[in-house]
């Protein structure tokens, strides 16, 4: 498939967010200076093989249930992101390694009606050569995903212990199918190196009962489960069947 000359994949990628946030084949091939075609054709070369419809009447308006917002708040403390498309919308973006596709297949089925993409590709790290499969996918812009955004994007995204107010367990468990793993025999939350986990902790454990200590390895942060029993026993059933090895076979 030939696609205009001097297309990229960063304009796919540009194109992908345009579309998601709710403008038009039409629209995005204008500020490319392309016709709609080309835009089809630069998409579908890069993986986008859902097909593409304009921004539905409807989403921006759309109420989450509060399972939605469980899920997505869950997610926002690992992996998940939200783009703002205006003062008061953004849209819902994640993305794993193929290993976990299962994970994000069920995201994406439990946001519906609004998910609206999804992409499977690979990336190629210059520095080791190792190429990565990976799956995203995304939703419709909301104007309830913008208020969600102000809660977490002050500026750049940045978890504050205020924000443990809305965790659920399910979004507990959430989290923790996407940056848990087993650490001799109990849990063990991988968060990184730019998050203070201290005051989280304090509030995590005010609300969910002493679960968690914060502790570094190696300069990063990471969120240990000190009550494996109470922990596994609060998220188990909420995590779908192919992560259950993240739980100790005498807790399942």
């Amino acid at each position: 498939m030939s696609i205009k000359k001097g297309l990229t994949k960063q304009h796919s990628v540009q194109a992908y967010e345009e579309l998601c946030s709710g403008k038009t084949l039409t629209e995005i091939g204008k500020h490319l200076g392309v016709k709609r075609t080309s835009i089809t054709k630069l998409l579908t070369k890069y993986g986008y093989k859902t097909g593409f419809r304009g921004h539905p009447d409807w989403a921006s308006s759309y109420h989450l249930t509060d399972r939605q917002k469980e899920i997505i708040v869950g997610d926002l403390f690992g992996d998940g992101g939200l783009i703002k498309t205006s003062d008061n919308s953004a849209y819902y973006c994640t993305g794993h390694s193929l290993k976990q596709k299962s994970f994000l297949l069920w995201k994406y089925k439990n946001l519906e009606p609004l998910s609206c993409r999804i992409k499977e590709g690979q990336s190629l790290n210059k520095k080791t050569g190792k190429i990565t499969n990976y799956i995203t996918c995304a939703t419709w812009t909301n104007n309830e995903l913008g208020e969600i955004y102000k809660a977490f994007y002050p500026n750049k995204k940045l978890l504050t212990p205020e924000l443990t107010k809305m965790l659920s367990p399910l979004g507990l468990a959430v989290w923790y199918m996407g940056d848990g793993s087993l650490n001799r025999n109990t849990g063990i939350f991988h968060v990184g190196l730019k998050v203070d986990l201290i005051p989280i902790e304090k509030m995590l454990n005010e609300k969910f009962g002493p679960l968690f200590r914060a502790c570094k390895y190696e300069r990063e942060w990471h969120l240990r489960v000190v009550d494996p029993q109470n922990f596994f026993n609060l998220i188990k059933s909420y995590l779908i069947s192919e992560m259950l090895y993240k739980i100790p076979k005498k807790f399942i």
